[in-house]
């Protein structure tokens, strides 16, 4: 069953318009690292495409690379182990740091990194 939040994205995005499984190995490898709410959300729904590629769920793996060449030389490469854990029909990324949480979109179209100066103090349990 799909919690309320998840609920209202599917109200506003409809269902996947194209859906990949979550390997259990992906899971297990990711647990611990990024929030338990999404990684119910891969189990439930997968890796997931909606509104024909508006907005995706993505395997953080298939990023990383990309993902370290926007990070070379900023300060941010130092300040959290980041992953992409979504993308946009336009390529900005959505990443989310192990210790700072969701606070940096990448937006290639315009060249930048778009970050919130709020979410870099470190998340406690």
């Amino acid at each position: 069953m799909r919690d309320q939040d998840f609920s209202y994205f599917i109200e506003k995005f409809g269902e996947a318009t194209s859906y990949s499984a979550v390997p259990e190995k992906s899971m297990t490898k990711w647990k611990g690292i990024l929030p338990d709410k999404l990684l119910s959300y891969w189990k439930t729904e997968g890796w997931g495409t909606y509104k024909n590629g508006l907005f995706s769920l993505v395997n953080p793996d298939e990023y990383e690379d990309v993902l370290d060449i926007w990070l070379e030389d900023t300060p941010f490469k130092e300040m959290d182990a980041y992953h992409v854990i979504a993308r946009s029909a336009f390529g900005e990324l959505y990443v989310f740091g192990e210790s700072t949480g969701r606070n940096i979109t990448i937006q290639p179209l315009f060249n930048q990194i778009i970050f919130s100066e709020n979410g870099f103090m470190v998340k406690t349990t």
